[in-house]
């Protein structure tokens, strides 16, 4: 399939969610809706687009597939739902998201967390590699307090097969790893 002709939007929570349902008018709050109490945590999958062809992917993200949730749509969900424990960014890669950190702005005014659900990859001209330092750092001065990175095996067969890209266990993590946890270390 040619790129560009893959129409179908990502998956996501928010739109599977029926937000009328999810939110309720309560007598004993002020305003005008608030967030029902059985919701704290929601998955925002931002793209389609991902380095990797993971077997078990919910979003059956690939890097051909380039649909992805325009940012006006996801703020607008943000705020409708007012307050949260968590927000979820996947994908796809949410790192390839391209108003990721502006995102992220807003997750931090509704959730208490915001975090990145990533598969640890990114795709350059040469191949694959670990997301940039200079992604990370946006995403962390944005908001993102924890990054969730994807491992599924041990070693790299096991794991390359499961991504379906070769030298993806490589590329998984080791440089974001050790950013991220250089910089939470800093971090009060």
């Amino acid at each position: 399939m040619p790129i560009g002709t893959d129409l179908r939007p990502p998956l996501t929570y928010l739109t599977r969610l029926p937000i009328q349902s999810a939110l309720t008018k309560s007598p004993t709050l002020e305003g005008p809706r608030h967030l029902h109490p059985i919701l704290d945590t929601l998955c925002v999958e931002l793209l389609a687009t991902c380095p990797l062809r993971c077997l078990h992917c919910s979003a059956s993200a690939s890097p051909s597939r380039r649909s992805l949730l325009p940012q006006d749509v996801v703020k607008a969900g943000l705020f409708a739902l007012k307050s949260l424990e968590e927000i979820y960014f996947s994908g796809g890669e949410p790192f390839l998201y391209p108003d990721l950190p502006d995102l992220v702005r807003v997750a931090t005014t509704v959730a208490k967390h915001v975090i990145v659900y990533s598969s640890g990859t990114f795709q350059s001209f040469d191949g694959l590699r670990a997301i940039p330092p200079d992604r990370l750092r946006l995403a962390a001065t944005a908001g993102v307090r924890r990054i969730d990175v994807s491992f599924y095996a041990a070693n790299a067969v096991e794991h390359d097969a499961i991504t379906q890209a070769p030298g993806s266990f490589a590329s998984t993590g080791v440089a974001p790893l050790r950013w991220t946890l250089d910089h939470w270390a800093r971090c009060p």
